[in-house]
C-alpha cells in the first residue's frame, strides 16, 4: 500500500468505554461542514506542526478514514513508514480504500 500499513485483526470493533463510528463511509462528508470548509487547511496545519522529516516512521493513532495518515506519508516520502490505527474496523476499511486509490494514482502519474 505504498508504505502505508493498515492491519486490523478484529472482525469487530474492540470493546471500549466510548463508542466507535460505524458510518465511516459518510464521515468525510460530515467533517467538511463541521470544519466550515477548512478541513484541508486544518489537516495540512497539523502536518506542518508535526514537522515530519523525510524517511520518518509515523504512527497515526485514531487515524479514522486515513486523510491525515496519507498526508503524513507524503511528508515521510517513499522510504518513510506510516501506520494508522483506529478502533473502528469501518474506518480502517475506508482508510485502506483511500491508500489504494492514492497508490494507483501515484503509479499512473509516474513515467517509466
Amino acid at each position: 500500500m505504498h508504505g502505508i500499513h493498515h492491519r486490523h485483526s478484529h472482525a469487530e470493533a474492540p470493546v471500549t468505554r466510548g463508542s466507535t463510528i460505524r458510518w465511516a463511509h459518510q464521515y468525510d462528508l460530515f467533517v467538511r461542514p463541521m470544519t466550515l470548509g477548512r478541513e484541508e487547511r486544518l489537516r495540512r496545519g497539523t502536518i506542518q506542526l508535526a514537522s515530519i522529516p523525510r524517511n520518518a516512521a509515523v504512527l497515526d493513532v485514531g487515524c479514522g478514514t486515513g486523510t491525515l495518515t496519507l498526508l503524513a506519508k507524503a511528508e515521510a516520502g517513499d522510504a518513510g513508514v506510516v501506520c494508522g490505527i483506529d478502533a473502528s474496523p469501518e474506518m480502517i476499511a475506508v482508510a485502506q480504500e483511500k491508500a489504494l486509490q492514492q497508490n494507483r494514482r501515484g503509479l499512473s502519474d509516474r513515467s517509466d
